[in-house]
């Protein structure tokens, strides 16, 4: 089946297509994008910054506890002699019992000429960083070559330093301070955590202000694609108010020239389309008279007649008041387009119509426009179908998935049928050209020049109507097994108060 949407569907209340990303949303993730880089670039470096410190401050504390011993073992007196100290254990044993660690530094004295435990002379104050449980590790670094570092014990990170006494190759003894720095990155990461919240606090706020900065600046947007979505040819006095001069104020106005031009030349065109009807009318009428009952020039005057009915269709077709529906019970629907078919075409074919399955089913739709589309399509088929075959008239209302009930109006010719190329022309726009006739009866260019070919102006009267109801025209056929067109509409579409801009024809 082929079928013709002329017109974009129109939103529905839900707004327009979801899977596109609002301009606001846009505007919004990028500013909260570049803001949260920057703080996690400013994150970044100050815990690197701190970082650094810590490693810093520990390695200064070694070389004061350093520096303090070193002083000391140069001025120092043994307090029960007044005399210099010159025993290495003495004066480790007297410098530790003046020292008062901090809690992550430890102190200690090694004698490297003996091993285990017993070669560690310490206080009686917690090891933050475990060096007197592993005391092979601490003569280690008694007996290195290096005098100072970092290394890790059981997972703490620290810094360590010795002061050797006497030979550097072969000392009597040897002060260690070693300076863990656990607490102090701990400590760290437990303010980079209020700096994250406080960055998060900036990141809300941004969003906040970037959200309303953004709604300010695109309101003359959303305004214009709100008139544009208002704009029809029945609405184009739609304008919107330009304030300042800046890009979107120039876009407004330039919005507004548009419409300007749109509505001068809508109404230039509706005004052609009813002076050419006002002119030709009484041409016809004359060339009626004057033409001694010749069937081909009576046909010609009907023809040209029906031309004009539908160009003065067509002129309101986009005004305001084109349809006005109501609801009507299906089945008298039905009945009263068999009638107004039966008439047109009832003189050459049979007329049937298939029974209604809910002929009381109340559909909104405008009867008359309607009726009028119905008629095209029936003048259609009866000049497409041989005289004497039948031309039936289907109604019905079918639930789409997901979607309204729609109201299915078609007519079936038994005529020869459409190729598909055909098919594609029929519902295309409409014109004329040499060659082959179309739906209308019209002469229309060959079957195998898709570049001009298609179904004249009843078809465009029949798309006119689906539209102002928000439908759709489509058509079944294949060569030989003649033709369907049918209307689908919304069957429970709004009502209209208004007054319709014609009837029936």
């Amino acid at each position: 089946m082929t079928e013709r949407r002329s017109r974009p569907e129109r939103p529905t209340a839900a707004g327009p297509d979801t899977s596109v990303v609002p301009g606001r949303i846009r505007i919004v993730a990028w500013i909260l994008l570049a803001t949260t880089l920057g703080l996690v670039a400013v994150v970044l470096t100050l815990r690197s910054a701190a970082l650094a410190e810590v490693e810093r401050d520990a390695n200064d504390d070694v070389l004061q506890e350093a520096d303090e011993f070193r002083t000391f073992a140069a001025e120092g007196v043994d307090p029960e002699t007044g005399q210099p100290v010159d025993d290495a254990q003495r004066l480790l044993e007297l410098h530790l019992r003046r020292q008062f660690p901090g809690s992550d530094e430890v102190l200690l004295g090694i004698d490297p000429r003996r091993t285990g435990s017993a070669a560690l002379l310490v206080q009686d104050v917690p090891d933050p960083v475990g060096l007197v449980e592993d005391p092979e590790d601490t003569l280690e670094h008694a007996t290195s070559e290096e005098v100072s570092g970092i290394d890790e014990e059981n997972g703490v990170p620290y810094r360590w330093g010795t002061v050797r006494i006497g030979d550097p190759a072969d000392p009597d003894g040897v002060f260690l301070v070693a300076v863990s720095t656990t607490e102090d990155r701990a400590e760290v990461d437990r303010q980079m955590l209020v700096v994250l919240a406080v960055c998060l606090g900036g990141l809300l706020v941004t969003a906040a202000i970037a959200w309303v900065a953004a709604g300010a600046i695109l309101r003359p947007v959303r305004d214009v694609r709100r008139a544009a979505s208002r704009v029809t040819r029945a609405e184009l006095g739609e304008r919107i108010p330009v304030t300042g001069r800046d890009d979107v104020s120039a876009l407004a106005s330039t919005f507004n020239g548009m419409l300007d031009r749109l509505e001068q030349a809508f109404t230039a065109q509706s005004r052609f389309a009813a002076s050419a009807g006002e002119h030709l009318r009484p041409a016809l009428a004359t060339v009626r008279e004057r033409s001694g009952g010749d069937p081909e020039a009576l046909e010609a005057v009907a023809r040209m007649e029906t031309i004009l009915d539908d160009l003065g269709v067509l002129a309101v077709a986009e005004q305001a008041g084109f349809v006005a529906p109501r609801p009507v019970r299906l089945g008298s629907l039905v009945d009263d387009l068999r009638e107004r078919v039966r008439r047109e075409v009832g003189a050459t074919h049979e007329v049937v119509a298939t029974p209604v399955a809910d002929p009381d089913r109340l559909v909104v739709v405008d009867p008359g426009r309607v009726t009028q589309a119905l008629v095209r399509l029936a003048r259609n088929a009866a000049q497409e179908s041989p005289a004497g075959t039948t031309v039936t008239l289907d109604a019905a209302v079918r639930t789409a998935d997901a979607s309204a009930d729609q109201l299915e109006l078609a007519l079936r010719d038994q005529g020869p049928g459409l190729t598909p190329a055909q098919a594609r022309r029929a519902l295309d726009r409409p014109s004329v050209g040499p060659g082959e006739t179309t739906r209308d009866g019209r002469p229309a260019p060959d079957e195998d020049d898709d570049s001009t070919a298609g179904p004249g102006l009843g078809l465009a009267v029949v798309r006119a109507v689906a539209d102002a109801h928000d439908g759709s025209l489509w058509l079944e056929t294949a060569p030989g097994q003649g033709a369907t067109f049918g209307l689908r509409l919304p069957a429970d579409g709004p009502v209209d108060d208004g007054p319709a801009t014609g009837g029936a024809s």
